[in-house]
């Protein structure tokens, strides 16, 4: 029988306790990260949600143009994804129109319903009774009687700005790190922290 003689060169295997040591800091290591993870994850969650809004704010000026400076409407508030502006602006974002609606950070969210609350009024509701009409307001219209800060057309839906709805699943919120994204009329969309 043949037998391998291991030559040893001074080299010694880890004991027991050296190991739970090694263990212990690396659990350590991963329990620190953890946050900064979570943290960065969110936030690329927030990046792709504000990409989605930037399309459809390009997509809704590209359709306003198309229809006499009209935005798309009317849609009230909360709306599903089949029908309305979310047809309306189809064609302006492509095949996958679709995945625009959706937050990522909305997983939670019946998948029937977009991610976002329109901001009503611009869109063709007016609960005023000299307005209505269910026409969308122009964008002229807007940009003179609203100041810049508040010409806002669209934002994530969370807890601060509807009223729980049962149609729609949990919504946690603020989703965004305590803020929300807002979608404005240029097109532009900022993270926004909400006020009481």
């Amino acid at each position: 029988m043949l037998s391998v003689a291991r030559q040893g060169r001074g080299e010694r295997a880890l004991t027991v306790v050296e190991l739970l040591v090694v263990i212990g800091v690396v659990v350590a290591l991963i329990a620190v990260a953890a946050p900064f993870y979570s943290r960065l994850l969110e936030r690329s969650r927030s990046t792709v949600c504000m990409n989605h809004l930037r399309s459809i704010g390009l997509a809704i000026n590209l359709y306003a143009s198309d229809h006499s400076d009209h935005l798309p409407g009317p849609s009230y508030g909360i709306f599903t994804l089949k029908g309305g502006i979310v047809d309306q602006l189809a064609p302006y974002l492509g095949a996958n129109h679709q995945t625009f609606w959706r937050c990522p950070s909305h997983a939670s969210m019946d998948s029937r319903y977009a991610a976002y609350k329109a901001r009503y009024p611009f869109f063709g509701y007016h609960y005023d009774p000299p307005k209505e009409s269910l026409t969308p307001y122009t964008r002229t219209y807007i940009r003179q009687t609203y100041p810049v800060g508040s010409r806002w057309l669209l934002e994530d839906i969370d807890d601060w700005n509807y009223a729980p709805d049962p149609r729609l699943g949990p919504v946690n919120g603020p989703v965004h790190e305590g803020a929300r994204n807002v979608l404005f009329l240029d097109a532009r969309v900022e993270r926004v922290k909400p006020t009481q």
